[in-house]
């Protein structure tokens, strides 16, 4: 293969992922439909759809020389042929080993299949044990049925092409740039509306000299005056004349060309937004395209927690933009997670709450009013427990406790929001670290788009979301700080105010103002952006009231000078991440304006009030002094893995190979450990054993205890639970950066 076919086979192969994708799970979410259907009607027409779709990625597998591919689904085909022929059920064991399937594929599809030969046979064999499976069923299927199945119409294949969505992205950001344009023929227009008045100004000056003018001749006319300044005179007026009729001609001349831009500027803004809405509507895809990845993710999960639920998917044909779909894609699953994980209970604790032994959840698309679309996940759990979320949210210093138990259900629901936030009992790959629900708030507000949550005690939980259609352009204020420019997303200002500086006082060390009674951090935003200050600085300011999720700062400017529509234009890569700044405009005079990001100004402000800018020695001192962690681990291999991270960490690490000799090494009065990593099953005294005997002794009630293990299994998270560990990660979902997570954040 020289190289222009490797070239081209390589473009095919990217073409194919997509396509292949596509297949995949079209073939997931039958199976889970046929999972829950059993043998129900309709599970013929389903059994044909997976067929097919098999069919259609061995087929695209073959054209770009996936020979692994090609192979597993011949396999794949065999079983959903004799299950079509009624030969065999497809039962959950059975849909399990083919899930399991397509994972392989998706890992040969992701990352080549050389020197994987083995996932491939192995994928076979799962496949051939189903067909070498004992018949479940002998059900003969009407040929009417399957002539009907059959005779289904095609989509005809001109009807749609595949574009690279790069290209795509590209298109509307070009078409964006015209929206400049459109802002500026506006203001061109609105320029000779200007001077139009100004010559309107002039014109009427011209006739108040007029009538001077007038008199003037009365008196040329009546007097004895000489002839030389009679004709001095009369040059004057018929120069005045003659410019008063330049003048009109002017006039008139501009009202023609204010009447022709006018209208030029109507057609310009007209095919903009033509423009503009085709291309948006180009880039929205269904509700379905995100939903796809729910049904697998949620039968899964709840498997492993050994719990039953049901999923129901409603509202899969709205649309919208593709760029909030793919912002939106993690903090659904989190909150699809959360319900499960959280929300929903066992089956021995729904029956003995007098519910259905299945739990269930719904997730709903739904046009709103406006260009808006709501989103909403609800399970039928056991509700949100409140006192729990605000004992986190006091734990973590978010409000005074004074404060949180002032606050009402729905009120201190919301602070669940919150970095931090966790009422999880242990920390696992799934929950407890506090930072999904603030993460999915942070997403939800960035794309223009607010959260709420409601919840009746015992019966279940609702999140709603409300999002923007499109992307693109958002209502926001044009502030001066300190001399410069700068737009604030009008989303999260929920008050202006002009106030004296006297108004600002000093709370705790900290500046601060007051809004209804309550008192609110305050920093001038030209001094947190680090822009030098004017030096006549006026005794009064404007004061802007910022809030993201349920943290509401203040922020000082010089001006607000007006709320407007603002184009969003990107920074680009080299600009991607200076600190405080989301995006940047372009204003009609053709000035580029940075756009503020509240979550970062918002963050700062905090921050900088949270820790002084200035250390004591002997702070900085305890600061950079290692955190001592003792890592219990049988196996050589895994426990110099765990040292060479912790250390390259700046952790202090002692290791020990079994729960005696952590025990030890604990016991050791010249020892000093700030938190235990232990794994379970080890020789002498295992890891729960281990758990168990430290909480035992008052000295260690405090010491934070992580469980690092193979063992994954609802029961034995559980035990980690009972023995008193604080977190536990599984070995076979392990990631460096959430291990180094949990333990700084025990720390």
């Amino acid at each position: 293969m020289n190289s222009r076919e490797k070239e081209f086979l390589a473009t095919l192969r990217q073409t194919f992922k997509v396509e292949a994708e596509e297949h995949i799970s079209a073939i997931s979410n039958g199976l889970i439909k046929l999972e829950k259907n059993g043998n129900a009607a309709g599970s013929q027409e389903l059994l044909e759809t997976i067929f097919r779709e098999a069919h259609s990625l061995k087929g695209a597998a073959r054209a770009v020389n996936y020979d692994s591919v090609q192979t597993i689904c011949q396999s794949l085909e065999d079983v959903l042929s004799e299950a079509k022929q009624g030969k065999l059920t497809i039962a959950k064991e059975a849909c399990s080993a083919i899930h399991n399937t397509l994972d392989i594929i998706q890992g040969l599809i992701a990352t080549g299949d050389a020197g994987r030969e083995a996932e491939v046979e192995g994928a076979v064999a799962q496949l051939s044990a189903i067909k070498s499976a004992l018949p479940t069923s002998e059900t003969e299927v009407s040929n009417m049925i399957e002539d009907k199945i059959q005779k289904k119409s095609a989509i005809p294949s001109n009807s749609t092409i595949r574009v690279s969505t790069a290209k795509l992205d590209k298109l509307l950001q070009q078409i964006e740039e015209m929206l400049v344009i459109k802002i500026a023929t506006g203001q061109r227009v609105n320029d000779l509306k200007f001077v139009h008045k100004t010559l309107d100004r002039l014109d009427k000056e011209q006739h108040e000299i007029e009538k001077e003018i007038y008199v003037l001749q009365q008196f040329l006319d009546g007097e004895d005056v000489s002839p030389e300044l009679a004709a001095l005179l009369h040059q004057l007026i018929a120069l005045f004349e003659k410019q008063q009729h330049t003048t009109k001609e002017l006039n008139d001349q501009l009202t023609k060309v204010g009447k022709l831009s006018a209208q030029d500027q109507r057609i310009v803004s007209t095919i903009v937004d033509t423009l503009l809405e085709d291309t948006k509507k180009m880039l929205m895809q269904p509700f379905a395209t995100l939903f796809d990845l729910l049904p697998r993710m949620v039968r899964d999960l709840s498997e492993s927690l050994g719990k039953d639920i049901d999923l129901t998917l409603e509202g899969e044909e709205i649309e919208v933009d593709r760029r909030i779909l793919e912002e939106m894609k993690d903090p659904i699953i989190h909150l699809a997670r959360n319900c499960i994980d959280h929300g929903i209970e066992n089956s021995a604790a729904r029956l003995s709450a007098g519910k259905p032994e299945k739990g269930a959840i719904r997730i709903t698309a739904a046009q709103a009013s406006g260009s808006n679309v709501s989103l909403t996940i609800s399970d039928d759990g056991h509700g949100l427990d409140i006192e729990k979320i605000k004992a986190a949210a006091i734990k973590q210093n978010i409000h005074t406790s004074q404060d949180i138990e002032s606050l009402s259900d729905k009120e201190a629901a919301m602070l669940m929001f919150h970095s931090g936030v966790s009422t999880s009992a242990i920390i696992t790959e799934l929950s407890g670290r506090g930072l999904g629900m603030g993460i999915v708030a942070e997403k939800v507000e960035k794309l223009g788009g607010k959260i709420a949550v409601d919840f009746i005690a015992g019966e279940g939980t609702t999140f709603t979301i409300t999002l923007p259609l499109t992307l693109a352009t958002f209502r926001g204020i044009h502030v001066i700080a300190n001399g410069q420019d700068f737009i604030i997303p009008t989303h999260h200002m929920i008050r202006a105010i002009r106030m004296s500086t006297t108004d600002i006082y000093t709370l705790e060390g900290r500046e601060a103002v007051s809004l209804d009674n309550k008192s609110i951090s305050y920093q001038n935003l030209g001094a947190l952006l680090g822009i030098p200050a004017l030096k006549n600085q006026r005794d009064t300011l404007f004061v802007l009231f910022i809030k993201t999720a349920e943290t509401t700062v203040a922020l000082g400017v010089d001006a607000i000078l007006n709320e407007q529509e603002v184009f969003v234009k990107g920074l680009g890569r080299q600009l991607a991440h200076i600190p405080n700044v989301t995006a940047a405009t372009v204003m009609e005079w053709g000035k580029v304006i940075p756009i503020l990001d509240p979550f970062d100004l918002v963050k700062t402000v905090v921050a900088g009030h949270a820790h002084p800018m200035a250390a004591s020695p002997k702070a900085t001192s305890e600061k950079q002094e290692k955190k001592s962690v003792l890592i219990v681990e049988d196996s050589v291999t895994a426990r110099m893995l765990l040292k060479n991270i912790l250390d390259s960490a700046g952790f202090a690490v002692t290791t020990a190979v079994d729960g005696m000799d952590a025990y030890n090494k604990l016991s050791d009065d010249a020892s000093h450990f700030d938190l235990l990593l232990t794994d379970i099953e080890m020789p002498k005294m295992n890891g729960f054993e281990l758990t168990e005997k430290v909480r035992k002794e008052e000295k260690f009630a405090d010491l934070p205890i992580v469980i690092c293990t193979s063992l994954g299994s609802k029961e034995d998270k559980e035990r980690g639970i009972e023995v008193g560990a604080n977190a536990y990660i599984e070995k076979s979902s392990f990631q460096q950066s959430n291990l180094l997570e949990t333990i700084r954040k025990m720390l």
